[in-house]
């Protein structure tokens, strides 16, 4: 029980830290579906949290692009994958 009430304290931490950032932030799990996104995340997109968590972040959610155009998603380079 004690492992269950240290991982919510430890996500609701981070989650405020997180939310009082002005940089958008978000997080995707192994499978690069998007499991968190900060409220500036939400004002920079126009897409709330409800609209995006659960998603894929390469159904044009998250258009990750190098500084010429050229797409990085969803191919093994794009920053999701890369560790």
């Amino acid at each position: 029980m004690a492992d269950v009430l240290d991982d919510k304290f430890e996500r609701d931490f981070f989650r405020k830290i997180f939310d009082s950032l002005y940089e958008g932030v978000y997080i995707c799990d192994h499978a690069r579906k998007i499991t968190y996104r900060n409220k500036a995340a939400e004002k920079i997109t126009g897409y709330s949290a409800q609209e995006v968590v659960g998603s894929h972040c390469r159904k044009n959610i998250l258009n990750h692009t190098e500084a010429n155009g050229n797409p990085l998603c969803p191919s093994e380079a794009c920053p999701a994958v890369r560790q």
